[in-house]
This record gives C-alpha cells, structure tokens and sequence, in this order.
C-alpha cells in the first residue's frame, strides 16, 4: 500500500512539473508574442511620426510658396495703382 501511495505521490509530482513545464512554455511564449507586438507597434509608430514630419514640412513649404506668390502679386498690383495714378495726375495737372 506504501509503495501504491509513493507511486502515486510520484505520479502527482511528475504531473506536476509537466504542468508548471507546459505553463512556463506558454508564458515564454506570450511573452515573445508581446515583444513582437511591441516592436511592430513602436516601428509603425516610427513610420507614420516620420510621414507626419514630412507631410508638416510640405504644407510649411507650400505656405511659403504661396505667401511668396501673394507677395509677387500685391508688388505688382501696387506698381500698376502707382503708375495708374501717377498718370491720372499727369493727365489731370494738364487740363487744368
């Protein structure tokens, strides 16, 4: 009966160990499948902080591009109301 019972202690313990061996495995596991998760996710991050970089220093050039534009245009309109203007009072300094 003694040995039924160290047979069977040993069963448990071996049962046991084959469980917590198994558990270990899965934990090692989810913990790689974590890590993996982890760097997928910080290198997305990466990738879409660079895009909005990029996209940032297009709109900042195309704000440029456009404020220089307006500035070409208001130069030249400005011009051409002084001319127009320099000639309405030449014109009007002459009838009198």
């Amino acid at each position: 009966m003694q040995e039924t019972i160290k047979s069977e202690e040993a069963e448990r313990e071996e049962f046991s160990n084959s469980i917590t061996s198994k558990l270990h495995e899965e934990i090692q596991n989810l913990n790689n499948i974590i890590q993996n998760e982890k760097k997928s996710r910080e290198d997305t991050e990466e990738v879409m902080l660079e895009m909005l970089k990029e996209m940032i220093s297009k709109l900042r050039s195309d704000l440029e591009s456009e404020k220089k534009e307006r500035e070409a245009t208001e130069e030249t309109l400005l011009s051409l109301l002084e001319s127009t203007c320099s000639k309405i009072q030449l014109l009007s300094n002459n009838n009198i």
